[in-house]
């Protein structure tokens, strides 16, 4: 199975914003992910960092179902 992510008029090598890749946590079917573009260190910790931020749950005051599926974005070497 695979998955495209559409950027409009940016493009992966100046992916400059976290917030393109912060629905795929909620979009993705379950199971493991990665990207197969290549992407600068800069692009790659933006969209780790989108990932990520879509995935949190603030749930101190009202607790979230843990219905959710696993979904996994694989890390890139070199990012932080």
């Amino acid at each position: 199975a695979g998955a495209v992510l559409g950027l409009g008029r940016a493009n992966a090598a100046t992916l400059d914003s976290p917030w393109p890749t912060a629905g795929l946590f909620e979009r993705l079917p379950d199971g493991d992910w990665e990207l197969v573009t290549a992407l600068g260190r800069e692009a790659a910790t933006h969209a780790l960092t989108g990932f990520g931020l879509g995935a949190y749950r603030f749930d101190r005051f009202r607790k979230i179902e843990a219905s959710r599926r696993p979904v996994t974005l694989a890390g890139i070497p070199g990012v932080d």
